[in-house]
């Protein structure tokens, strides 16, 4: 942690180069990676807490408090909306007290399927939280319900509801 902190300390912490992007052209890039679903806007009517009278440090990094899972790679899958939804409860529940968790994108991809989210064909983090992890009572690991082959090219595979039900205590948002 004190590295990254020194590195941004000397403006040297972004990461530049050859990726597995490089050779796509914007249009290649869009079509495969982009979620098709951002032009259908789904805003949920909830009130936004403001806080008064704190006062906050200029900067915050979460990875220096050890609140925050390496990155993952969604691959050929347009699950951005399972990724930000389940790392953000990862980082939530080891904020308030639980040990920093991998929890699996795939059980939120597979298993969400009532209420608009489309697995590889895109969703939103918030019915995730609010729509499905609430309901089933949380998330299980990602050792236990890993990212699987399927998913990766892009065609989500159906919800094994064995591994969906083993959830971690604490896990729901």
């Amino acid at each position: 942690m004190p590295e990254r902190a020194a590195l941004r300390a000397a403006g040297a912490d972004e990461v530049h180069g050859v990726t597995q992007f490089s050779d796509w052209s914007k249009d290649e890039f869009a079509a495969r990676m982009l979620n098709p679903m951002i032009g259908q806007e789904k805003w949920p009517d909830m009130p936004v807490a403001v806080p008064k009278n704190i006062t906050v440090p200029n900067s915050l990094d979460w990875r220096d408090s050890g609140a925050v899972t390496p990155v993952k790679n969604q691959q050929m899958c347009g699950s951005c909306w399972a990724h930000s939804a389940v790392e953000s409860v990862e980082s939530q529940y080891a904020i308030h007290g639980g040990e920093l968790t991998a929890l699996s994108v795939q059980q939120v991809v597979s298993c969400d399927a009532d209420n608009g989210d489309q697995g590889c064909e895109g969703g939103w983090y918030y019915t995730a939280w609010m729509d499905y992890i609430a309901k089933n009572g949380g998330l299980t690991t990602e050792s236990n319900y890993p990212y699987d082959q399927a998913t990766s090219i892009g065609r989500a595979s159906d919800c094994d509801t064995t591994k969906e039900k083993a959830v971690t205590s604490g896990t729901t948002p």
